[in-house]
Formats: C-alpha cells, sequence, structure tokens
C-alpha cells in the first residue's frame, strides 16, 4: 500500500456544490479518508479526486445509442445520484444523495444498459472493492 490522502472539508463542500448534492455520511468520511489518493486500495477503480468527477458523464456515454439519443435506462437516473466508483469505463456504481440513509444502499449501472439494486450499503462496497 502507498500514500493516501483524503480531501478537505472545503474540498468535500466544494463536490457536493458542483454536483447540487448532499453526501451521505459514509461518503464524506471516505473522501476525507481517501478521496484523493486511495494508496492502492481499489486498484482498477476510478474513485478518487478528480477522477470521480468524471464517472457520471462516462455513465451517460455509456448510455448513448449510435443515433446520439440516450437508452432508455437513463430515464431511470434521479439527479441526486452521484456515481462514486466506476470499472474500465463499463460499469459504474452510485448512490442516492436523497436517500435519508448515512450509509445508502448501492446500484451499478452495467454494460449492458440495467441498473441493479446491489444488496449493500456504500461501506459494504468500499470494502469489496478493496483489490
Amino acid at each position: 500500500m502507498s500514500e493516501t490522502e483524503g480531501l478537505s472539508e472545503s474540498e468535500i463542500i466544494a463536490l457536493e456544490q458542483e454536483y447540487d448534492v448532499k453526501f451521505p455520511l459514509v461518503y464524506r468520511q471516505f473522501l476525507a479518508l481517501l478521496g484523493k489518493k486511495d494508496g492502492g486500495l481499489f486498484h482498477g477503480y476510478c474513485m478518487t479526486y478528480p477522477a470521480v468527477r468524471r464517472n457520471g458523464e462516462g455513465a451517460l456515454q455509456l448510455l448513448k445509442l449510435p443515433d446520439g439519443s440516450l437508452h432508455p435506462v437513463s430515464q431511470e437516473l434521479k439527479p441526486g445520484y452521484f456515481f462514486f466508483a466506476q470499472w474500465q469505463g463499463y460499469n459504474y456504481w452510485f448512490f442516492d444523495c436523497d436517500a435519508p440513509e448515512d450509509d445508502p444502499l448501492i446500484y451499478v449501472l452495467t454494460d449492458d444498459n440495467r441498473i441493479d439494486p446491489l444488496d449493500q450499503t456504500l461501506s459494504e462496497s468500499i470494502t469489496n472493492f478493496v483489490g
């Protein structure tokens, strides 16, 4: 494991403002500990800042059809969803920032344009990503 570095409170707030969301407690804690450098814990997953900023855009690119329109599953994506992780540009994990839980349930947008709810919370997902 190499160096780790978190985001400052002001950087976390700026990221929330950029996406017009309020992150759940567990994600704020993750960002504060490992938000900039994960020490190699999440090998292959894009979860750290600034790369995490491109996850939502990448998810929408995945949903683009050849004619430029979006796949119908895109209608299920809510503005409060935050894509906190992606794997090689074709699987995107997200949670609902509007959920009242401090440790919300996780969903994954798959490369076959499905949104699958996972039977795990954000903290469980982060633990499972450790490579």
